[in-house]
């Protein structure tokens, strides 16, 4: 339960962010926009922010997530982008992401990870 908020809070963000360089700058239909939101937020998710946030640190994490971004959103654009700019799309989505994720990042750390180490520090109590 406690992940729905955080992940709720990472698809709003995201769709904004790709809805305004990728929808609107590079003409990308909203359908398209939602699509790559949800694969890259879920995955990004998953990956980024449950494990590779969770055992290093926050600028390890924001790295990671930059080539997250740029693998999944190019990948995606490559075949339905407008113009022949689904690069230069994709490192304009990918650094605005990256700035997002820094902060979402702190977000976590005080809201998911810390309730992690704490039920970690109980178990080593009991034990």
């Amino acid at each position: 339960m406690r992940h729905i908020k955080p992940l709720t809070i990472k698809l709003i963000a995201i769709f904004i962010i790709l809805w305004v360089i990728l929808g609107n700058i590079y003409d990308l239909s909203t359908r398209d926009v939602l699509a790559i939101t949800l694969a890259f937020s879920l995955v990004e998710y998953l990956i980024g922010d449950l494990i590779l946030l969770h055992y290093t640190n926050n600028f390890i994490g924001t790295i990671g997530d930059f080539g997250l971004a740029m693998a999944i959103i190019y990948v995606m654009t490559r075949d339905i982008a407008v113009t022949d700019e689904a690069l230069t799309a994709t490192l304009y989505a990918s650094f605005a992401i990256t700035f997002f994720e820094y902060f979402f990042h702190k977000y976590m750390y005080r809201h998911v990870h810390s309730h992690f180490k704490n039920r970690h520090k109980e178990n080593i109590a009991t034990s």
